[in-house]
């Protein structure tokens, strides 16, 4: 190459990493709208959220979809100590270590146990908390009242693996159509088994939990499917007036169902 040659490489090449630092810089400082923090539920893990999340960063917001230890792609660590108070600690220091404030702390089905564990937590950097078809115990109250190997495998037909582990629901179970034969083959082969102590583990809120924050409820299963105890605690949050509550009756894995209309609500709730 001739020297006139080299000396334009060179000079193209310093232009364009100029306008790469310059680049890098106007990405740092796009204005992000706010953050979300999504939590799965059981038996399931980060990846239930592929397409609400992907919805939701094209609307300008970060997203954070932790993994509960011994689930999804942490089913590898999987142990019978794993409890509650493990999950909600994966969630906390999520939120501590990326120094996230004003969240918004979704959480669907068991995932709302573990979100209210984060609340009692964290109570000054959360800003929402959504309840997707969540459980959302009281303090001193288990995720499910009563649960026993026994119940397990009557609810389920199964009996516990590994004597600890709560096999998955079919996905027919869980809301989704038999004759969408490929979603429910997807949900199916990435369930794993779900740590019994985490179901059957007491709440301890001695910080009130998610009282006074600003709290919504989204039931997405009619009521007459929910189990006795769910219906219960439903019907007791749609009476208490510190609850906001909405409707999505298209199915409890309505993540998976109709994506964009999760996504669609929870922007909504975020703005509003």
């Amino acid at each position: 190459m001739r020297r006139r040659d080299l000396l334009k490489a060179g000079a193209l090449a310093a232009t364009a990493s100029a306008t790469a630092v310059a680049d890098d810089a106007d990405c740092r400082s796009i204005m992000v709208k706010g953050t979300f923090v999504l939590v799965h539920g059981a038996n399931q893990g980060a990846w239930i959220w592929r397409d609400v999340e992907a919805a939701l960063r094209l609307e300008g917001y970060r997203v954070f979809t932790p993994t509960l230890t011994g689930l999804g792609a942490l089913s590898h660590r999987v142990s019978p100590d794993i409890g509650l108070r493990a999950h909600i600690a994966d969630v906390v220091n999520v939120i501590d270590t990326e120094e996230l404030d004003d969240v918004i702390l979704v959480g669907h089905s068991y995932g709302g146990t573990v979100v209210t564990g984060v609340c009692d937590a964290l109570r000054e950097r959360i800003k929402k908390v959504i309840f997707l078809d969540a459980n959302a115990p009281e303090d001193g109250q288990p995720t499910i009242p009563g649960l026993t190997p026994e119940l397990v495998e009557k609810v389920t037909g199964q009996p516990l693996e590994a004597g600890y582990l709560v096999p998955a629901l079919p996905a027919a179970r869980l809301g989704i159509d038999p004759a969408d034969k490929e979603l429910s083959a997807w949900l199916e082969r990435r369930m794993t088994g779900h740590p019994i102590r985490t179901l059957s583990e007491a709440l301890e809120l001695p910080n009130g939990g998610t009282q006074g924050l600003d709290r919504t409820f989204v039931l997405m299963t009619p009521l007459d499917k929910l189990q006795p105890f769910a219906r219960k605690r439903m019907e007791e949050i749609d009476a208490d007036e510190s609850w906001n509550y909405r409707e999505l009756l298209v199915g409890h894995q309505a993540m998976l169902i109709a994506p964009c209309e999760v996504a669609e609500l929870l922007l909504e709730l975020a703005e509003s």
